[in-house]
């Protein structure tokens, strides 16, 4: 999806990737097949770490069956055994 300019002038809150669990609660609203390209490290505020947003997000993920790989090249790996519903 695309933001608008005053979407992310909206977003800016300083330093660090806030962005997990809200693109995460997005990704679970769209229809499947749900992919996550992330080393699964979520950060907050300022880019500190947090075992809560871990948390949060792997619940998020979990309940929504979103697949995390680490990398880009695995998801071709990934997809080509994986059935859409």
């Amino acid at each position: 999806m695309v933001a608008t300019e005053e979407g992310l002038e909206m977003a800016r809150v300083g330093n660090g990737n806030i962005v997990d669990g809200p693109a995460l609660k997005w990704l679970s609203k769209q229809i499947t097949a749900r992919l996550w390209v992330s080393d699964g490290l979520v950060t907050g505020k300022h880019d500190a770490a947090s075992i809560n947003l871990a948390i949060e997000c792997q619940n998020i993920c979990h309940r929504a069956g979103i697949k995390r790989v680490e990398k880009s090249d695995a998801v071709c790996d990934l997809l080509k055994g994986w059935k859409r519903t």
